[in-house]
């Protein structure tokens, strides 16, 4: 692990070990126009608030921008029935700023939202760029009334479609009195009033057959409570009504696809195991808190990671050949107060848990130092193996269960810090040596949601090469004893570890890191342009390694998934690479990698070649070639698609592969998709897919800069 533990001696370690990302300006070139870039929220308060008269409801929310402007913010107010998407300025504490309390409400239904604005004056075009957060419900209730409104959990939601069968719906929570009952209207305009019933649509779904064109509808949803009266026949009938938000629908006749994707469940590749990244307990890295965990780790409100390497270094002072100890440390003195919490969280979320040593003991070393430049004395080789079957042990004691854990962080590296070498002879006679064996039998792992018999046993991760571990898979005896094949991608980045996987080894890339390479430069890793570097890393890995998962340096750093507060970044808050990673955490883990082919044009007519423009055949970190990868899921039920379109770090050079038809396998029938698109104006949006009539082939559009993942589902 090429890392140094202090910032001023980084650089020189990134050129020697040559994964240096620079960029350079081209003298007498055009001056670049570049535009203020739109806000993004960071957070969105929540979609529905209910309230009782006079009583004030407050929000926090804050957008985020990834240039040098400054973010101002403006409420606004509509009525529960409204005509126009446009509210008025809503009136309260704060309404200008992004810390608003409202007035005192009376009874009813309001909606509101705020609208971000970032001004940038350095910008060369355009100096002010906007963005509007979603609708905010707040109905405000007579807590002595038991006829209560309606809450409508999940609105009907715009959409885009071909022309035929169309389905809308709407979700509304069942009230403890009172039926609920549903009536659609059609409108002329993008509104919730004065629209015309729909004679016999009284349910809370609605298929509406549509010609190619624009349609706007919306459902009133009402809440009654009948009462017998004196009279039988006539009951008293008491309701609240509460209008839907407007539902866009275009429909277009047909559309023709520049470019085709195809994608081919009959040529299956790895099993994909997760994608994640390490924390770090060293001094010199940031400590991350609970609330981070989540945002990185749950997969329905974060960026959905599932897989967390964690470091096992004899960092005490009392005995370092106690993990136990090393634990407590870290618990306490050495800073790192969320350790054992980091893993219950992954844990909870059905994720995986790596855990790796940096050196084993200095005592039981050729050197007598943590740090590398010694080996590991073999007469010590079943005391090592006790040591890590005995941290395996108290995580399990602890509620902290971990999957796998390797016997050495890059063996094959002599490192100034925190390391230990060993031969791949050596690796191969540790496992040999009477003692040692499969040394985690007897402690139960945990990984995706079960407990498993045993934590499973990695053998050293490469530095570079992995062709380190090749004695050691060579002999049957040796290899039988390992379970999964780590390696990192330093220095020989695109080389698959054809004799683990020929021999039915997943092969996990547990760790890379890249970065911009000086303090100067730094601040560009946390913008959009500059992700693309990163997920050409991840491509590289699951496309054309066939490795089945994908951990990065560290979670929570500057050029990583979320910020520490330094070179531009604010602490706490995702980051691009976060939302670039959650792509393939959220489309791609557990399941199967499937071809992709491809054929057509690009949007101006450049011609599809597979292996050159489109899927490269060799890795470039630069590379603006678009990429596409397929996966399976185990039961076959669903089929996803990560497809993302690079540019250049100055934001140029990108494809733009207009509209792309994506052909699913023959058979697969879907009943629905749903898509997630990231660039650099959005961070991920939800959007509809046109399904065509037979359902086995979708459209989406695809330009430079993007990222979009589908899931389809039968």
């Amino acid at each position: 692990m090429k890392k140094l533990r202090f910032l001023a001696g980084l650089f020189s370690i990134l050129i020697l070990c040559g994964f240096v990302f620079t960029t350079c300006d081209m003298e007498g070139s055009t001056p670049e126009i570049v535009d203020a870039v739109e806000p993004v929220f960071d957070e969105l308060p929540p979609l529905y608030n209910e309230k009782v008269p006079n009583a004030y409801v407050e929000w926090d929310i804050l957008a985020t921008v990834t240039d040098s402007g400054s973010v101002t913010y403006q409420w606004y107010m509509l009525p529960a029935e409204y005509i126009t998407l446009d509210g008025e300025p809503a009136e309260g504490d704060g309404a200008d700023t992004n810390s608003f309390r409202s007035t005192n409400l009376t009874e009813g239904i309001y909606y509101f939202y705020v609208v971000a604005t970032n001004t940038n004056s350095n910008a060369t075009g355009v100096k002010t760029a906007s963005a509007r957060s979603s609708l905010i419900t707040v109905v405000v209730i007579d807590p002595n009334d038991p006829v209560k409104y309606p809450e409508i959990t999940e609105q009907p939601g715009d959409r885009r479609s071909v022309a035929g069968n169309i389905d809308m719906s709407v979700t509304a929570k069942e009230t403890e009195e009172g039926e609920l009952s549903y009536q659609w209207y059609s409108a002329s305009t993008p509104s919730n009033t004065g629209g015309d019933i729909i004679n016999g649509a009284t349910a809370d779904t609605y298929t509406a057959n549509l010609t190619a064109g624009t349609y706007y509808f919306y459902v009133v949803v009402t809440n009654s409570i009948t009462t017998p009266g004196d009279d039988p026949d006539n009951p008293t009938i008491s309701s609240k009504s509460i209008n839907s938000q407007p539902v866009t629908v275009e429909v277009v006749a047909d559309l023709n696809p520049n470019a085709t994707i195809t994608l081919n469940a009959n040529r299956k590749y790895q099993y994909v195991r997760g994608f994640g990244g390490m924390d770090i307990p060293w001094s010199t890295f940031w400590s991350i808190t609970e609330e981070e965990y989540e945002k990185m780790y749950n997969p329905v409100t974060g960026l959905g990671f599932n897989m967390i390497r964690i470091m096992i270094m004899p960092e005490n002072p009392d005995d370092n050949t106690d993990p136990e100890k090393t634990i407590d440390y870290y618990l306490g003195e050495g800073g790192r107060p969320n350790y054992i919490k980091g893993v219950q969280i992954v844990n909870r979320y059905n994720g995986y848990v790596l855990a790796s040593p940096w050196s084993p003991p200095p005592e039981w070393k050729t050197n007598n130092d943590k740090n590398g430049g010694g080996i590991l004395r073999p007469t010590y080789y079943v005391q090592y193996a006790n040591y890590l079957k005995r941290f395996c042990e108290v995580m399990l004691e602890r509620g902290a269960p971990i999957y796998a854990v390797s016997i050495q962080n890059e063996p094959n590296f002599t490192a100034s810090y925190d390391g230990c070498e060993w031969t791949g002879a050596e690796m191969r006679d540790f496992f040999k040596t009477q003692g040692v064996g499969r040394f985690t039998e007897g402690v139960s792992g945990w990984g995706n949601g079960v407990q498993i018999p045993r934590v499973l046993i990695m053998n050293g991760e490469s530095a570079n090469h992995p062709n380190v571990n090749d004695e050691a898979l060579d002999d049957p005896a040796s290899r039988d004893l390992i379970d999964v094949i780590g390696r990192h991608t330093y220095g020989n980045v695109q080389v698959r570890y054809g004799k683990a996987l020929d021999l039915g080894k997943e092969v996990w890339m547990t760790e890379h890191n890249i970065n911009s390479g000086n303090v100067i430069q730094y601040p560009n890793d946390s913008t959009w342009n500059y992700v693309w570097a990163f997920m050409n890393d991840v491509d590289v890995s699951i496309r054309l390694n066939d490795e089945s998962a994908f951990i990065w340096w560290a979670l929570k750093r500057f050029y990583s998934f979320i910020g520490e507060g330094q070179y531009g970044t604010v602490e706490g808050v995702i980051l691009p690479r976060g939302y670039a990673l959650s792509h393939y955490a959220k489309f791609a883990k557990e399941t199967w990698r499937i071809g992709v082919g491809a054929q057509g044009t690009t949007a101006n007519g450049t011609l599809i070649n597979m292996g050159a423009n489109f899927n490269n055949n060799t890795f470039d970190r630069n590379s603006v070639a678009a990429k596409a990868t397929a996966f399976v899921s185990d039961d076959g039920n669903e089929i996803s698609v990560v497809m993302y379109t690079p540019t250049s770090v100055t934001g140029g050079g990108g494809l733009d592969m207009g509209t792309v038809r994506i052909q699913l396998p023959s058979g697969f029938i879907a009943s629905s998709a749903t898509a997630i698109r990231s660039s650099a104006a959005v961070k991920a949006k939800q959007e509809d897919v046109l399904l065509a009539d037979d359902k086995n082939s979708a459209f989406i559009m695809l330009p430079p800069g993007n990222i979009v993942s589908v899931r389809f589902t039968k």
